[in-house]
């Protein structure tokens, strides 16, 4: 007969059950990254092509101002890549298993 009631003692780790997802979340994040930082260093060649020096104000306003798209989807993707390197580091530190 199946016992229909879940057991009473508690496992040992209660993390057990969200390993796999963990693993494969942080394994991910190793993986996505650098090629979201990638992507953005990409994007901000594309946008500024000549290679023009963004330091002077009216250089950088006029790069923005021909590739805004371009920019904001660069820098989006520098800030995902940026957030996940957290996780990516957490789960180099992780131990083998």
């Amino acid at each position: 007969m199946v016992n229909a009631r879940p057991e009473a003692t508690a496992p040992s780790d209660p993390l057990a059950r969200t390993a796999r997802a963990r693993r494969v979340g942080l394994a991910a994040a190793m993986v996505v990254a650098p090629w979201l930082i990638v992507l953005s260093e990409t994007g901000r060649s594309i946008a500024n092509p000549r290679g023009k020096d963004d330091i002077d104000p009216a250089v950088a306003l006029a790069i923005a101002h021909d590739h805004t798209t371009m920019l904001r989807w660069s820098s989006f993707a520098a800030l995902v890549g940026a957030l996940l390197l957290v996780p990516a580091v957490i789960g180099v530190m992780q131990p083998g298993g």
